[in-house]
């Protein structure tokens, strides 16, 4: 299509023809629309290697046939150029490739060329400018012959080879923009925090989630790649990976895109159950196992721990692990059934737990397995199996620290087991610490008055396996129910009885507690077996009295003179008698106490 209009001189008119010229479009590919920031067209593409686009120009409208742009094979081409610049609008390379330079490289209507990227560039955001222009020869209108290019003498212009240069119109040009991101990888983080080149310290069990961060801020398709050399990773991955710390160990972990990559190591570590300390309001201290904590791997120790029965008291628990940890990691410890929660925030951490003792008196153990989790829904991870013995009291010890040992509490409450009485308690513990067995003369406690001897004294008889008299035995006895926190229980002497029946049993076994024989002063005891004896030793507890030698008990003292000293009648069954005349028996007293 072609306007006409009239340009008038002074002098004369000239009539001119102005012509509508065809424009191309153009369209690059690949190329990704609808980006988030300008410009609407970009293409992402890995560091270090190669981008090819594929340049397509299209005539938009046909030029009007006539003789100064005649349309016809090869009448008209596109010549197309190539530039580039960074994201500062600095020219990195100017008309890159061009093309369609001659007719012999022309595009016709509708023709595509590729423009291939070299991978050298560094990683960055660029701007690329695909131009086209339409370019039409010039005809004579008369014979529609070519019109050449002339110099300023008037004569044509050649081309090397001597030929004229035909003469063209230039049509109009088209320009496509496309920003190119090369992308590196620039970091990698957990969280906020970067440990690219780095080493990260996690818990086993835990679930770590790493980031890869683009140089510029966005990933290629498929990109990137994370890779380790111990474990199997399937890609495509994306940004975010999350490592699953399933076994103790360091892995490698590099992210990868194209030529540029970044490691981190992650090193997977566990805690270590350090101490177990059993404390609270009432843990007893056992002397001979010294300062807590009962239990606790190194040096190695497994010590028990003393309570008092129904009780619920406390066992701390304490881990560490053998590197900081590099982020602070919550979890769970769990004993059998029972969890508390905690928190590893530098190289150790505690926790509390709560322990209900049996009901009953006795030496007991407790299998616990000590086990951790990172999350509720976490596969818990086994710290250790550990066996703790306690032994469990009626009460809070009566008896002198010292006395309080491993060795006595397991005598006493070995002896006691089941027992949630303190008549059971007697009838447990009374058969064997006043038993026959264990009467004998090779242990004598020092002193006159047997009952004004040291508690401690008669755990000889335990830690030694020594014999005593009646009344050390009925004294173990005392000691082993004190050892277990009751202080019911008493030393009773029981005499032989003449006169009256006063004076039948006493606190002391003092010879002065016995009758003498009027004008002559001899004491008055009784034959159990061949032997004299000047009183019977007895353990009163609950209304038993124990006899010490005998491991049996009576209701009364009196029942207890008659045991020792009865039938009484003849001079070789038992009997009381003067000391000087043991082969007689004397008569008790009328009527019964």
């Amino acid at each position: 299509m072609a306007l006409e209009t009239v340009l008038k001189s002074r002098d004369r008119q000239i009539r001119c023809r102005l012509l509508l010229l065809p424009s191309p479009l153009v369209a690059v590919s690949p190329s990704t629309a609808a980006d988030t920031t300008p410009p609407t067209y970009y293409h992402v593409v890995p560091y270090g290697t190669a981008a090819t686009f594929t340049v397509s120009g299209t005539q938009n409208s046909t030029p009007e046939s006539t003789a100064e742009a005649k349309p016809g094979n090869k009448e008209w081409h596109c010549v197309g150029t190539v530039s580039l610049t960074d994201a500062n609008n600095n020219t990195l390379i100017a008309d890159m490739q061009p093309w369609g330079t001659d007719a012999a490289n022309d595009w016709n209507s509708n023709s595509s060329r590729s423009v291939s990227m070299s991978g050298e560039w560094g990683a960055g955001t660029y701007s690329l400018s695909f131009t086209m222009s339409v370019r039409f020869q010039k005809l004579r209108k008369q014979d529609d012959s070519v019109i050449y290019k002339t110099g300023a003498n008037g004569n044509p212009l050649t081309d090397s080879s001597g030929n004229p240069i035909p003469d063209y119109f230039d049509g109009g040009s088209a320009t496509y923009s496309l920003i190119l991101y090369v992308v590196e990888v620039k970091s990698i983080k957990v969280g906020s925090q970067d440990f690219t080149n780095d080493i990260i310290t996690v818990l086993k069990g835990s679930q770590t989630t790493l980031t890869a961060i683009p140089n510029p801020n966005i990933w290629p398709e498929n990109n990137p790649v994370w890779s380790c050399p111990t474990l199997t990773i399937t890609p495509p991955n994306g940004s975010n990976f999350t490592f699953n710390a399933y076994n103790t160990g360091s892995y490698a972990l590099t992210v990868t895109c194209g030529t540029s990559n970044k490691t981190v190591t992650v090193k997977v570590v566990e805690p270590v159950l350090e101490s177990i300390n059993f404390e609270g309001g009432d843990i007893q201290t056992i002397a001979d196992v010294g300062t807590t904590p009962e239990w606790q791997r190194n040096p190695s120790r497994n010590e028990p721990f003393s309570s008092i029965k129904g009780s619920s008291d406390n066992a701390v628990v304490k881990l560490s692990i053998p590197y900081e940890l590099t982020i602070s990691t919550p979890i769970t410890i769990y004993a059998n059934t029972a969890t508390r929660t905690t928190s590893f925030q530098g190289l150790n951490a505690t926790a509390t737990f709560i322990i209900d003792v049996s009901a009953s008196v006795g030496k007991f153990t407790i299998n616990t397995a000590w086990k951790y989790s990172v999350s509720p829904n976490a596969m818990n991870q086994t710290l250790a199996n550990i066996t703790h013995t306690y032994y469990c009291t009626w009460g809070t010890m009566l008896c002198e620290p010292s006395d309080f040992t491993k060795a006595h509490l397991a005598y006493a409450c070995e002896k006691a087991q089941g027992a949630t009485t303190l008549v059971a308690i007697g009838d447990k513990i009374g058969p064997d610490a006043t038993a026959v067995a264990r009467f004998g003369v090779n242990y004598e406690p020092q002193g006159t008055d047997i009952c004004t001897h040291d508690l401690s004294l008669v755990w000889r008889l335990i830690d030694e396996n020594k014999k005593g008299d009646c009344a050390t035995l009925c004294t173990l006895m005392k000691a082993a129910i004190l050892l277990l926190g009751d202080n019911s229980a008493s030393i009773k002497f029981v005499f032989a009885r003449h006169a009256s029946w006063s004076g039948l049993d006493k606190d002391s076994g003092a010879r002065t507690n016995n009758e003498t024989r009027a004008g002559v002063g001899t004491e008055l005891g009784f034959i159990r077996n061949i032997n004299y004896n000047y009183f019977e030793g007895c353990c009163l507890f609950q209304n038993k009295w124990w006899m010490g030698g005998l491991g049996t008990s009576k209701t009364s003292a009196y029942n207890v003179l008659m045991d020792v000293s009865s039938p009484n009648n003849s001079s070789t069954n038992r009997r009381q008698v003067w000391f000087d005349l043991q082969s007689t028996p004397v008569s008790y007293p009328s009527g019964t106490p």
